[in-house]
């Protein structure tokens, strides 16, 4: 095996005859061995290398071809077929879509132009540990032509962000284990999931707390059988709490309204009470207020002798006779024009006592209370 060596002070120039025209081609310092290894600037080139370029002794690089591509799926404008491994640098902005081409190294594989991964270029591939210097007005994961993208693991459909931006789940869940869901122990039992077609459901600490059928009924609790359906299996607190929190509110906490000219609002009870209220305000408040006539067969009052205290007999007050003999009914028709929030009928004739003139001979027996303004007419929404 013989080495050919030719000094940095030597001068070699090579021609070849093409045509008929003598055309330079380049000037280097340069080693050839037996064992077809080429050494340029060192004269022990790399035994595992083809070539071998030293730029120890003079400070230089190696400059690949520079062209402009038009597309990675296009060969021009180098001539088909292309051979896997040919590497470029193109200097060129072209192409749409993911055959867009941009300036930076390129090689073929045979199929296409591939890029070089190039952390410098911002929008260039994203990597699997993350990207620097990304701007949320350009730089993105997706689309840019009318295609939906969609996301997998396990390589099968997990979900899709349509080209009309709606993401869609391939994965109904379950109330353990919610197809929309957080991260953590103590939210990925905690979502939304489908429960059947067009039926969605909502769980926490991994059990159904609510759904929406396909017809639109509210369940709570429950399946529903209405438009609002609430089931509670505690004896420990009412199933449904309303509560405003605006002090001196002149709203109700809670208003059913019924359009039917027929029926109302009503409540049906299996046990002690069909409706029940209680007011925390016993000397100011009302456990229930109704403006309108209140229809019953059966009206009761507490009378147990076992809640009473300080009991007289009316019998015992001499004067008892002569203050029933004071009182004077009257009969009278009701401003309702003047008072629409009292829900008066202006053309029923009623009787009874007046108020003020009751309280000068049984003052015991009228008392005042604040009411909603009777001047403002509460309707429902």
């Amino acid at each position: 095996m013989r080495n050919v060596r030719i000094n940095s002070s030597q001068t070699m120039i090579y021609r070849f005859n093409v045509n008929k025209i003598l055309c330079p081609v380049f000037l280097f310092v340069w080693s050839f061995n037996g064992s077809s290894q080429v050494g340029i600037g060192t004269t022990s080139p790399n035994e595992n290398a083809i070539l071998d370029i030293d730029a120890s002794n003079r400070s230089g690089g190696l400059l690949l071809p520079r062209l402009g591509l038009l597309a990675t799926n296009n060969p021009a404008p180098l001539v088909p077929p292309v051979q896997a491994g040919m590497t470029v640098y193109n200097t060129a902005t072209s192409g749409t879509g993911e055959n867009r081409v941009t300036p930076g190294f390129y090689y073929h594989n045979g199929a296409k132009w591939m890029r070089l991964e190039d952390d410098s270029i911002p929008n260039g591939r994203w990597k699997l540990t993350g990207n620097e210097g990304t701007d949320p007005d350009n730089h993105f994961i997706g689309t840019t032509d009318d295609v939906s993208f969609q996301v997998r693991t396990k390589n099968s459909a997990r979900f899709d962000f349509t080209n009309n931006g709606r993401l869609r789940s391939y994965n109904d869940g379950d109330a353990l284990q919610p197809t929309y869901s957080w991260a953590g122990t103590n939210g990925k039992n905690m979502g939304i999931f489908r429960i059947s077609s067009n039926s969605l459901g909502f769980s926490t600490s991994g059990a159904e707390r609510m759904r929406i059928t396909n017809s639109g009924n509210v369940g709570i609790g429950i399946n529903p059988l209405t438009r609002l359906h609430v089931a509670f299996d505690s004896n420990a607190a009412p199933a449904f709490i309303s509560q405003i929190t605006v002090p001196d509110s002149q709203w109700a906490a809670a208003e059913f309204f019924n359009p039917n000219s027929s029926f109302g609002t009503g409540t049906v009870a299996t046990g002690y009470y069909g409706v029940y209220g209680r007011t925390t305000n016993a000397s100011g408040g009302f456990a229930g207020y109704f403006s309108g006539g209140v229809v019953s067969n059966g009206y009761f009052i507490h009378s147990d002798e076992r809640w009473k205290t300080n009991i007289l007999s009316l019998q015992e007050d001499a004067k008892i006779l002569e203050k029933v003999m004071k009182l004077n009914p009257k009969s009278y028709n009701w401003r309702a024009a003047e008072f629409p929030g009292m829900n008066f009928d202006p053309n029923k004739r009623s009787f009874g006592f007046l108020a003020q003139e009751l309280k000068e001979i049984f003052p015991d027996l009228v008392v005042s209370k604040t009411i909603p303004d009777p001047k403002v007419k509460m309707d429902a929404f």
